[in-house]
């Protein structure tokens, strides 16, 4: 009775560390099928990247360099007469600020 016992303790222990390979077998095996699936996805995205940045490159010769230069220039001018606008808005409220100041003194000099 007692080899049998042993037999069959055998036999669970060798089993379980059976299964315990099998079953790190399995886990391995899922870590390295999503790397893979990763790796997949990764390389996709890269290539879609790397597409769309080649059909965003423009030379000056190009109708869309083109336009995007004109446009470019554009704006650079638009922003040159904003900045003047508001420099010259920031004297005119530095002037009106300075007659009134002026007025004030005028009115306080009156006074005392």
């Amino acid at each position: 009775l007692q080899t049998e016992l042993q037999d069959m303790k055998l036999s669970v222990t060798r089993s379980h560390k059976e299964m315990r390979e099998i079953m790190l077998d399995r886990v391995v095996n899922m870590l390295f099928q999503r790397m893979k699936d990763q790796l997949k996805e990764t390389k996709q995205k890269l290539k879609q990247a790397q597409e769309d940045i080649e059909a965003n490159t423009f030379t000056r010769e190009s109708a869309s360099g083109r336009m995007m230069l004109n446009r470019l220039r554009i704006l650079q001018k638009e922003n040159a007469d904003l900045g003047a606008q508001i420099a010259e808005g920031d004297t005119n409220k530095l002037i009106i600020e300075n007659t009134t100041q002026k007025q004030d003194m005028e009115e306080l000099r009156k006074f005392l």
